[in-house]
């Protein structure tokens, strides 16, 4: 069984196109809403009731953007983590929290202006702001910032290394393809890395039948 983890500013939809281009495996796809308002351990402690109700057999891990930090803190639980546009350079912030910011978030998550409009720029847009203008939403958002920064991505990367397959966009604004290769080059040397062209950081929406041939090729047998 594979899980599907999206991101922060993303949904299951943005799996669908993936999966669609995986039904002819033989594998169970799943791709859960996860509530980023709700505290994070929530999230882990929901995705590792689902692991035990399927027996300990979803043992491959796809995670886009925020989607990759859950994965990785659940490492322990794959066989396989397949880590989509990863976070990065977090402390800089990567996590926007100002409304003047929003515009210029979106345009760097998507690298095509037509896979923008079909991804539906305005709702992500509208429900950004939404977040932005609830209390109790900024600071969530401001903790899963804190987290992002304090987590120890260097000692996962290096401890999963065998079993960590990066997939990145190569005109990424927001994981950079040549700064993060270089930086996963020392830190995680034996993990693989797939490159996809003309694409951002919604890979699953932008490529997802170059994504979804990725995906393939780390299934284990």
């Amino acid at each position: 069984m594979i899980a599907m983890l999206h991101g922060l500013i993303g949904s299951p939809s943005n799996w669908t196109e993936v999966k669609k281009e995986m039904a002819s495996s033989n594998s169970i796809l799943w791709n859960p809403f996860l509530d980023y308002m709700e505290p994070t351990e929530n999230i882990i402690r929901s995705i590792e009731d689902r692991i035990t109700t399927y027996n300990n057999k979803i043992n491959v891990s796809v995670g886009n953007s925020l989607g990759c930090y859950i994965s990785l803190m659940l490492a322990d639980k794959f066989d396989s983590i397949i880590l989509v546009s990863p976070p990065y350079k977090f402390s800089k912030g990567s996590v926007f929290l100002s409304k003047d910011r929003t515009q210029q978030l979106v345009s760097q998550i998507f690298n095509s202006h037509e896979k923008v409009q079909k991804a539906g720029v305005t709702e992500i847009k509208k429900e950004w702001r939404k977040k932005l203008r609830n209390i109790e939403s900024l600071r969530r958002l401001k903790s899963i910032k804190n987290e992002l920064v304090h987590f120890d991505f260097k000692s996962k990367y290096k401890l999963h290394q065998n079993k960590i397959h990066f997939v990145l966009g190569a005109n990424d604004q927001i994981t950079p393809f040549e700064d993060f290769v270089e930086f996963i080059s020392k830190e995680s040397p034996k993990a693989t890395i797939d490159a996809i062209d003309d694409c951002g950081h919604a890979i699953p929406i932008e490529k997802p039948v170059e994504l979804a041939m990725v995906i393939r090729k780390y299934i284990p047998a």
